[in-house]
């Protein structure tokens, strides 16, 4: 298994999904809510990634969002499997792409024995590629990266997510973010799981929590900040299990403090 040839594939997709933002044969549909989208280039990019995977690693299988499985399936096969298994998010913050917002990316972990052992994210719109193997550290375009080294929440940014449908669940995150925003320097919404956890890992953002990340958000996302010196966690501090309870993806220093801030805003972390 090459590294660079995962990096090679992961920008493959970027490169497309980059070519196609902006067409007008995109096929904009509805999937699971009205407010969660499937396009064009989503599936393109999942194919172009199946396609390259098939033809470099054959005996590998790939897992992609698009696919249309829970996320207790995915973790199942993974966990099940004999082999290596690709965990893809092909067009991650596709509101962000079809409104034209910018601030999308590709994403690509790749499992061994039910353990993400390779990541990739492509942010596409400034042709950044990020990459790790565990215990091998992680880089952006070649060179090495790492979390910052703010000491304290109060000169942190932080980042969270909307979850999509669930509106009872919107309103319990105000309490995070309200929290979040009083606590912090400051607080961000990207729109992308993917490149949120990309700025934690280069020291733009200090921390980023969500309930609701699915596998393919958080899998490659979460090795290569852990690789960059940082720490992934569940909502309640409990090991991190690719999105199920939550996640608390942060630097080491800023982990604990904005730990302790979720969980005294909301004892039911543990319900997660």
């Amino acid at each position: 298994m090459c590294l660079e040839r995962i990096g090679e594939i992961t920008r493959a997709a970027g490169r497309l999904v980059r070519e196609m933002e902006g067409s007008r044969s995109l096929d904009i549909r509805e999937k699971g809510s009205s407010y969660d989208y499937v396009t064009a280039a989503d599936t393109s990019s999942q194919q172009l990634i199946v396609s390259r995977v098939r033809e470099y690693y054959p005996a590998d299988q790939v897992i992609g969002e698009e696919d249309n499985l829970t996320d207790a399936e995915v973790m199942g096969q993974i966990r099940r499997a004999a082999g290596r298994i690709w965990l893809v998010d092909p067009l991650d913050g596709t509101v962000n792409y079809i409104r034209g917002l910018g601030g999308y990316a590709v994403s690509v972990a790749v499992f061994e024995k039910g353990e993400v052992v390779y990541g990739a994210i492509c942010l596409p719109e400034t042709d950044e590629l990020l990459l790790a193997e565990r215990g091998h550290g992680a880089t952006l375009n070649g060179r090495p990266i790492h979390v910052t080294e703010h000491a304290a929440l109060k000169d942190a940014i932080g980042a969270t997510h909307v979850p999509v449908s669930d509106m009872a669940l919107r309103q319990r995150c105000l309490r995070w973010n309200e929290a979040a925003i009083m606590a912090s320097q400051n607080l961000r919404i990207l729109g992308s799981s993917a490149r949120t956890q990309a700025k934690v890992a280069t020291g733009g953002l200090d921390y980023y929590y969500e309930y609701g990340p699915h596998p393919w958000d958080v899998a490659a996302g979460a090795l290569i900040v852990r690789e960059a010196g940082g720490i992934a966690t569940r909502l309640d501090g409990g090991a991190f299990d690719y999105g199920l309870g939550g996640v608390l993806i942060a630097s080491r220093a800023i982990h604990p403090e904005a730990l302790r801030l979720l969980n005294e805003t909301d004892g039911h972390l543990t319900m997660f």
